[in-house]
This record gives structure tokens, sequence and C-alpha cells, in this order.
């Protein structure tokens, strides 16, 4: 991985998340309720505030601020995902975004299906969640801490004697608030939970192709059924592949992920605020790959090997030679070589292979590793393939627990941190030793995936902050 520069920027981008989206698409909208419609000027403004696209909470204060209705509107389910023009940085996107792949299936041009792009193989990187409150005097999010427990974090309130303070003193801003650790995140017993005050948060973000200037785009969804079948239609595809396909390996110039909304039972709330459950439309996230196809290809020219079966005993051995019958067989082959095509495997290739099952490996994880390590194209440079049987020979020593091993070495690759960054955190948070303790290595991959379970910037940024203690100024 290439380390990013240091600057104020790149530092402000890590502290606050991630670079601001250039729009965002939602899940669901707001309708006038009974009582908003029977307000011809709530009406009015309604209808203004759709043909402009508004978001629905626009519209909403608006007609608060110019009725007498406290509530005008509630959540309304819809079929198609919501398109306003002020969620864009320009306007211009969100008449763009539905030109190109909305329909009008009656209730106008909406957006029912669009083909998404994701930038990254580290889900973390694109599917950010957390549990999260949005109302309410204090503010609450789950994390996770050194340790790898999930803990709930409340950001504390602004004490006015320290806004008097600060001005005293000449100081403009408002006194820095920082997260503070209140105990561990339960939501089967929270208060906060239980109550609604505090709601699974989950952002998807991505790109959308066709339509030029058009930045990283974010849906949100407070639903956790919604976000689990995402995040597993996702996470299959990558411990399958290792990598998340930006491109249609199988129909070129066609799109990978497609999102769009099914539906299925789930429980919600009327405009009265009361609790029911039915048929709710949720999105969904599907993929137009054949997996079988995919990996059966992957790994077809060491499914069927045709080298001599000898090569996998003594690979290095020569066979004696007998002229005559060369020239009938080298005769014999020109002739069948004009009617079908031979493939030919390196015998390097067979020799890891025979090694794979001989140490018991598990091959998907290896050469995904070796991928990383060298490229998709390692098969075919003769210098990477004796590099990865080398470190094949080496790495049976392990014996059983080769796959650990492998597992633990492939971590920084998988998660993109620099190595050397991933070996100064672990030998100061493991000890110098880990590298010969199986148990250590098992306490590395769990705490990693804890770590960045609360966030890839987050987790990046400790693990930056323990390489810089541990660098020489």
């Amino acid at each position: 991985m290439t380390i990013k520069s240091k600057s104020i920027l790149s530092d402000r981008l890590q502290t606050n998340g991630s670079a601001r989206a250039t729009g965002k698409i939602r899940c669901g909208t707001k309708e006038l309720t009974k009582a908003a419609k029977r307000n011809e000027h709530a009406v009015k403004i309604f209808e203004a505030g759709k043909r402009d696209r508004l978001r629905a909470s626009e519209i909403e204060k608006l007609i608060r601020e110019q009725t007498d209705i406290a509530n005008p509107m509630y959540p309304k389910n819809t079929e198609y995902f919501n398109v306003s023009a002020t969620d864009f940085v320009l306007p211009l996107f969100a008449q763009k975004i539905l030109e190109v792949y909305g329909e009008d299936r009656g209730e106008g041009r909406q957006l029912y299906k669009m083909p998404v792009l994701f930038h990254s193989d580290h889900l973390l990187d694109f599917f950010p969640h957390r549990f999260e409150s949005h109302t309410g005097p204090d503010k609450f999010r789950s994390a996770f801490d050194d340790a790898g427990n999930r803990v709930c974090e409340a950001l504390p309130a602004i004490k006015p004697q320290d806004i008097l303070k600060q001005r005293s003193a000449g100081i403009r801003r408002v006194p820095r608030r920082d997260w503070q650790v209140r105990s561990l995140c339960e939501p089967r017993v929270c208060k906060e939970f239980q109550t609604g005050q505090c709601k699974f948060r989950g952002q998807v973000k991505f790109f959308l192709p066709l339509i030029s200037g058009l930045g990283l785009l974010v849906l949100e969804t407070s639903s956790e059924y919604a976000a689990e079948n995402i995040w597993a239609t996702l996470d299959q595809i990558k411990d399958a592949l290792g990598y998340i396909p930006r491109s249609n390996p199988q129909k070129p110039g066609q799109p990978v992920f497609m999102l769009s909304k099914v539906q299925e039972e789930r429980v919600y709330y009327d405009e009265n605020g009361e609790k029911k459950k039915g048929l709710q439309w949720v999105p969904r996230l599907t993929a137009d790959l054949d997996m079988g196809s995919l990996l059966a290809s992957s790994h077809a020219a060491l499914a069927a090997p045709t080298v001599p079966a000898a090569w996998l005993a003594n690979p290095a051995a020569t066979a004696p030679v007998d002229e005559p019958a060369q020239q009938a067989t080298v005769a014999q082959s020109a002739s069948v070589a004009k009617q079908e095509t031979v493939s030919v495997v390196d015998p390097v290739l067979v020799q890891i292979e025979a090694g794979l099952k001989t140490a018991g490996c598990d091959a998907a994880l290896f050469y995904r590793y070796v991928e990383r390590k060298y490229g998709a194209q390692w098969r075919n440079q003769p210098g990477a393939l004796q590099q990865t049987f080398d470190a094949l020979q080496k790495l049976m020593k392990y014996g059983k627990d080769i796959d650990l091993v492998v597992r633990v070495r492939l971590m920084p690759l998988d998660l993109q941190i620099d190595e050397a960054q991933f070996a100064v955190y672990t030998r100061e948070k493991f000890g110098d030793d880990w590298h010969r303790s199986f148990p250590k290595m098992r306490q590395i991959i769990g705490h990693m995936d804890q770590l960045f379970a609360g966030g890839r910037d987050a987790a990046l940024q400790t693990i930056g902050a323990s390489h810089d203690l541990a660098t020489p100024a």
C-alpha cells in the first residue's frame, strides 16, 4: 500500500471520517398526514416542494413555518428510491440520475434500480455502520476500544461557563468536546436504544456510471435487516474471490452490482405512530455473477494438469529419451496440433498444487495471499511462480497451523495497511515473539477484525499513532 502524504487536509479527513459525498439518495420519503391534507395551504406547499424536488424535511419545515400544524408529515415507504435536488451539491445531478436511470411506472419518473460501483475491496471503506443517536440533547454512538469491546460513547453537553471563559479570552470558537466512553454497548438492555433515541445507522457509499462529474454518493439505512443482506452479499463475494469486482468478467460492459428494492415483512409505524407489521419495500443488492463458473475458471488450469505424473514425485529428474520414439511422437503431435489446442501447465504450478495437498492448506486462502503479493497474473510470471513455491516450502513447517499463519500474513494486504506499520503495531501490542505463538496470531486476527469494525479511518488512526510513537523523531 502506498503511504499517503501527511498534511493538514489529510489529517482533517482522517479525523472527520471521509471526504464529503456529492449527493445522497434516500430509501424513503414523507407524506402529508390526514390532518395536513385538509389544510389547503399545506397541500400547496407540499405539491410545490415535490415539483421542485425539495427533500421531505425541507417541505415539512416550510409547512410548520407557514401553518399551525405541528406534525404535518409522516414517514412513507416507497417502491422507489427518492432523489431530491437539494440533496446534491449541484441540483442538476438529481435530474441527470433520473434521466439516465429513472422509470415512469405511473408515479412520474422515479429511481427504481441503479447499477453501483464500489471503490474499495475493504467493506468498511464504503459501508460504515454503527449504533448512533440523532435525537435528544445527548449524543451517543457505538465504537470499539483497544481490547475489541463494543462500547457506548457519549458526547457531553457544552457548559455555559466554558463558553463564557473562552469568550473572555477572545476565543470565538465553541469549546471542543471529545467523545467519552460511557459503558459497554448493549442494545438489548440500553434505554436509549429501546426508546428509539439510538438506532442502527448504516451508509452505503458508491459511484454511479454514465454521469459525468458525479462523485461519491451515499445511501443511508436504519434497517439492520437490509444492511445485513447487503453486507452478506458483498462479504460472500469478497471471501470467495478475494476482492470486490469493479467490472463484470463474464459480461464486459455490463454492471456487476444492482441496487433495487424488494418487498419483505417488516415492523413499521403508521401516521398515528402505531406499531404495525406488514410488507415494506427494502433495499436489496444483487450481483450479476456466476460464482460457480468464476471459481472454477480461476483454478481450471490446476484442476486437470497435463504434465507427467512423475514431475509430482521427482520434479528434478529427467527420464532417458528414446530418440526414434521421440521423433514419432513429434510427428504425431504436429498432426494433432492442426486439429486441437493442447494446454500445458507450468510444472512449478503442479508442484505448488501438490504441496498444498500435502500440507493440508486451504488452497483458496493461499492463492488469495499470492495474488495480493504478486498480482492476479502471477501464474504467468516464472519468477513469481518460483517465489510462490519457495514460500510454500517455508510455510509447510507450520504443519496444521499453516492456514493461521497465511491468514495473519494476508491481513495487512487485505486491510490495505502498510506492512511496516502493521509490524510495529502488532509488535507493540502483542510482543516481539507473536510470530512464534499461534494463540497470539489468533488474538491478532480477532483484534484487527474488531478494530476495523469500528471504521477504517479510526482503525488506521490508531495504528498510525502507534507507529508515530515507535518511530524516533
